[in-house]
């Protein structure tokens, strides 16, 4: 047994072996002009998404901070390029996909508005670390105190 569609393949066909096919024209002899190369004009390597992103930061750093972002700053470390601007600034990862990380803070809102303030951020991390700390060390030395020798209590018996 057929299905439908065979049906209306096997009727196209047979439609189209019964009709006629129209004669062609003579072709007329013209001379064959071969066509130039012409050579297409190089569009520009897409940059991608990785590349866009370090220079938005590098364009933000000399207009907002003006920091200049120099290659040396920039280090490859695998499929991540690491943004090290200096020494109490956090470390600015940017992802194959674009997207920005900064590694030593916590949290923040916006990772592009956190890059770019990156040092004052991370100091006022730093601070309120130290206070955490300090606050947590007397504490943790009162605790650590042997406890004093318990009175004696005077019985009947010891009298």
């Amino acid at each position: 047994m057929k299905n439908k569609v065979q049906k209306q393949a096997e009727e196209g066909a047979a439609k189209k072996a019964t009709q006629e096919v129209p004669a062609e024209p003579k072709a007329e002899a013209k001379p064959t002009v071969e066509p130039k190369a012409v050579p297409a004009a190089t569009q520009p390597a897409t940059p991608n998404k990785q590349a866009a992103t370090i220079e938005k930061l590098t364009a933000a750093f000399k207009e907002q901070r003006q920091i200049e972002v120099t290659p040396e700053m920039l280090q490859q470390d695998g499929k991540y390029i690491n943004l090290i601007i200096g020494k109490d600034w956090p470390t600015i990862r940017a992802g194959n996909s674009g997207g920005v990380t900064v590694m030593e803070l916590r949290s923040y809102c916006s990772a592009f508005e956190a890059a770019l303030h990156g040092d004052t951020l991370l100091a006022k991390q730093r601070e309120r670390e130290t206070k955490k700390a300090t606050a947590a060390t007397p504490v943790a030395a009162v605790k650590s105190e042997p406890a004093a020798a318990p009175v004696p209590v005077k019985t009947k018996a010891a009298a």
